[in-house]
This record gives C-alpha cells, structure tokens and sequence, in this order.
C-alpha cells in the first residue's frame, strides 16, 4: 500500500507524539492508582496517574500497529537488507542510548557513590548482558525494550509476511494466542508487540483499511 502524504504526517505526528510518550510513561518514580490516596492526590499527581495509566499505556500498541504497517507496506525481497537496515536504524540506537546507562550505575556500583540498590545486576557478566540487551528482563534503560522487540520482529519479518500473503487471519489468531498464553517468555520483553505489528501488516495489505476510524474524526 502506498503511503501518501496526508498518511505519512499523520504517522510523523503520532509517532511524535507517542515516543515522548513512552520516556514520559517511565520517568520514576512511578504512581500506582491504588496507593493515590486523598491526602496525597493533587493536581499534579491526578495529571502523572492520567497520562501513566491511561493516555499513554496506547503508546505501544499504537507505535507497533505504526511500525508493522511501514513494515510491511512493501514487501522486502532481500530479508538480510531489511536486517541490515534495522540494525542501523533500532540497534545501535538501542545500544548508542543503552551502554551509557550501563557504564554509569557500574560506576556508581563499583565506586560505591550510593547505596542505592539498582535493579540491573552488573557484577557479573550475565548481568551485564542483561542490562545491556534485555535478554532476560527490561534493558537497564526501561523505554529501550520496545525497540529490542521491534528489532526482533524485523528478523521474523519474512514468516510474518508469509502469514499475511496465505493465511492473513490464522496468523492474527495465532499471534494473538502466543501474547495471551505466554505472556512471559525470552523472546519479546511485550509478547503482544508482534500482534499489534501484525495488525499493522494487515491494514498494510488491504486486509484491513487504515482509514477505518477517519469518518470519526473531523480534522482529517
């Protein structure tokens, strides 16, 4: 499907708006609705609960549906192409952002300048490959993991386009049962993420209208 220019900057906006979102999602400390209690709510904290655990926990389905559909809008003969292209544009990004992170708390650890206990273990090597990957956990930089995900589904982009072109809704049902029945696993850090990005996949091939929702909306 071709991306014209009234898509393309709405894509431009959203994905704007909704990465700023996402950082915005894991700057500590985190509320919890639950212990918001009335002497402690204000105006200030209401805004954190609102934009937390409401407005911008779409940010992620969203900017999968978003990637999956630019993903797939043409199809990439040359897997290893898109693998390099990724690699450019998600992974040394990933690890650009990432290893400062990762070098700093291993200096304040080994320095002892707090005793403050951070959640990455980076005393071991195993630990380290952890924060700095997110191979069995959240990468040290929280809002990184999307694009460790977004990585991986770009190296299962061939079979995901396979299910698209021959059997569009049994790789949708089948997505959707891996993100709700193994919602814990070491491949995606957000079992549901490749759903998304396969739903993206099929607005992108005409399965579904990526206009669906436009009759709502006055401004388009």
């Amino acid at each position: 499907m071709s991306l014209d220019s009234n898509l393309s900057r709405r894509f431009d906006l959203l994905r704007t708006l909704l990465i700023a979102g996402l950082v915005a999602l894991h700057v500590p400390p985190a509320v919890d609705i639950p212990f918001a209690g009335p002497t402690v709510v204000g105006p200030a904290l209401v805004a954190k609960i609102f934009l937390g655990n409401v407005l911008f926990r779409g940010t992620v389905p969203v900017l999968g549906v978003i990637s999956g559909f630019l993903l797939f809008r043409r199809r990439e003969r040359d897997h290893w192409a898109l693998v390099r292209r990724k690699v450019r544009t998600l992974l040394v990004p990933f690890l650009l952002w990432n290893i400062p992170v990762v070098l700093a708390l291993w200096a304040v650890s080994a320095l002892r300048l707090s005793d403050y206990q951070f959640r990455a273990d980076l005393a071991t090597f195993v630990g380290v490959l952890d924060a700095l990957f997110g191979l069995r956990g959240l990468p040290v930089n929280l809002p990184l993991g999307y694009l460790r995900d977004i990585f991986v589904c770009a190296l299962f982009a061939p079979a995901l386009g396979w299910f698209l072109a021959e059997v569009p809704w049994l790789g949708l049902a089948l997505l959707a049962a891996e993100a709700y029945v193994w919602p814990l696993q070491p491949l995606f850090l957000r079992p549901e993420l490749p759903l998304f990005m396969y739903v993206g996949g099929l607005m992108a091939t005409g399965r579904l209208s990526v206009r669906m929702f436009d009759r709502g909306w006055v401004w388009w």
